[in-house]
């Protein structure tokens, strides 16, 4: 899969790469909503990954609404520290394929990816 990794802390989008890279998938990152929108226009993706909370600027969940609205073949994933918080069916209404609660090891992030 084609997957764009958001997060306003590199270590984490630097993790998701690690783990996801030699399990054959293509991992790009951004680190923030906005960086993420221009590398959507720019290139294909199956799957985004993002955090909820980025400091400044668009959320998460800002995030997934504009995917949702210019493409919504992409299938989206929250990656966040507040994963307990977020009600999955809600999640599932605003068009999130599934959440992962922070921290999440290499298996948690496969199955999520197998099941979205």
């Amino acid at each position: 899969m084609r997957i764009l990794a958001v997060d306003d802390e590199p270590m984490m989008t630097k993790a998701i790469s690690r783990l996801l890279r030699p399990t054959g998938h293509t991992v790009r990152v951004a680190q923030s909503g906005e960086e993420a929108l221009l590398r959507l226009e720019q290139e294909t993706f199956d799957m985004v990954i993002s955090d909820v909370g980025m400091g400044t600027g668009m959320t998460g969940w800002d995030l997934c609404e504009r995917v949702q609205q210019s493409w919504p073949q992409i299938r989206l994933v929250l990656a966040t520290g507040w994963g307990a918080a977020i009600d999955p069916a809600e999640a599932r209404a605003k068009g999130v394929h599934a959440v992962l609660a922070k921290p999440f090891s290499a298996s948690d992030l496969e199955n999520v990816i197998r099941a979205a």
